[in-house]
């Protein structure tokens, strides 16, 4: 279930420089929820490696993934996200 086109426009990145996003979301096997999962806007900061549940996704990356729905590529579906 993704989002509406007016839903999409207003998820607009503030600022690329986020070290950090926080995402909730589910599990596409099981529908299991998460909530708060780091996410690194870097593919190489490895210094926090046990917090951080996924590298590499900008925010305007996580705003497309949300708005993707279970169609992304992913095992798992980002419903909504904060820094």
């Amino acid at each position: 279930m993704g989002l509406t086109d007016k839903e999409v426009f207003d998820l607009t990145p503030e600022d690329e420089d986020v070290p950090f996003l926080y995402v909730d979301g589910y599990w596409k096997d099981d529908k299991s929820e998460f909530h708060e999962y780091k996410v690194s806007t870097s593919d190489d900061d490895f210094e926090d490696d046990d917090t951080i549940f996924f590298y590499g996704l900008s925010e305007s990356e996580v705003i497309d993934a949300i708005s993707q729905g279970i169609r992304t590529i992913h095992d798992f579906v980002i419903t909504s996200y904060h820094k």
